[in-house]
């Protein structure tokens, strides 16, 4: 079970990573464009092309932090539903598997970004935006 959880963390630790640095950059680009330039008819469509690439990497990043959120509620009422469970009615070998299982779902899961200290949880979302919005407004006053 180790290694498994090892290899999930460790691929959702790097991919949480590029998401947040790709979108954050992205949004902070978006508000430059925006505010600065006074755009033509062909610039538009362009704008509006990134515009449109920017709000999916907005709804998937997002999405990463609501199902982490999600994955870490869960994962921490499971030690207490396997508390829950008649396991004294069990046989020896259930109960010993029972309580290695326990052991393992003490802590919940909680899915952070490699090198950032950043969890996948709503509030982390809400603090990539803020972010990513004063990265663009000091982009924008330089």
């Amino acid at each position: 079970m180790k290694p498994f959880t090892a290899l999930i963390r460790n691929y959702v630790q790097r991919t949480f990573f590029l998401v947040v640095i790709t979108g954050g950059l992205a949004l902070a680009l978006a508000v430059l464009v925006i505010t600065k330039s006074k755009l033509t008819d062909q610039e538009l469509l362009g704008v509006g092309t990134f515009l449109m690439m920017l709000l999916t990497e907005l709804v998937f990043i997002l999405q990463f932090c609501l199902y982490g959120e999600e994955i870490s509620n869960e994962s921490g009422k499971l030690f207490t539903s396997l508390w829950s469970t008649p396991w004294w009615n069990f046989d020896k070998r259930v109960k010993l598997v029972l309580s290695i299982m326990m052991l393992n779902t003490k802590k919940p899961i909680i899915f952070k970004t490699s090198f950032l200290n950043v969890s996948s949880s709503l509030e982390s979302f809400s603090n990539i935006i803020s972010s990513a919005y004063q990265m663009g407004n000091v982009m924008l006053n330089m």
